[in-house]
């Protein structure tokens, strides 16, 4: 069953990669401060979308390996390669998770400490939101390192309502 909210949700998480495929390296790791480097802000991204469904729907812990993205962590210039890894690892638990998924699921409410009382597609609400959120901070770096800083994926949208 095809869900809205999760077709958009994939569709976010595809720009994500169409903003960074031009980005090398030593781009990715720019501080421009108050704004966090790209290989951060995919880092953060990664954790989030791990957070929320590959170790939270397993109710596991969120491995180490995310620390260093958690929210007020300091500038972390990993390499780019090592964030993408992170990045594409996750979006394929996290799309094993979300197919399983049912318009019913939903609207149930969680019960786990970080979206107590909230449901699931409030959270992922939340989660496109926040995305698109640091995907401007994104393109403001991409003009910062003098790139164009508007949306690399316009125009290759392949989803339709």
């Amino acid at each position: 069953m095809d869900i809205k909210i999760i077709d958009q949700y994939k569709i976010t998480n595809n720009q994500v990669l169409n903003y960074i495929d031009d980005i090398t390296d030593e781009e990715s790791k720019r501080i421009f401060e108050p704004l966090n480097c790209i290989s951060w802000t995919l880092g953060h991204l990664a954790r989030y979308n791990n957070l929320t469904f590959a170790a939270r729907s397993r109710g596991v812990e969120i491995p180490n390996e995310f620390k260093d993205f958690e929210n007020g962590a300091p500038h972390s210039q990993k390499d780019l390669s090592y964030v993408k890894g992170l990045w594409i690892k996750t979006l394929k638990d996290t799309e094993k998770f979300l197919d399983g998924l049912n318009e019913n699921d939903l609207v149930k409410i969680l019960d786990n400490d970080s979206n107590a009382g909230d449901n699931l597609g409030t959270v992922i609400t939340r989660l496109i939101f926040h995305s698109w959120n640091h995907l401007g901070e994104i393109a403001s770096v991409r003009q910062l390192i003098g790139k164009n800083p508007g949306n690399p994926g316009y125009g290759k949208w392949d989803w339709k309502y």
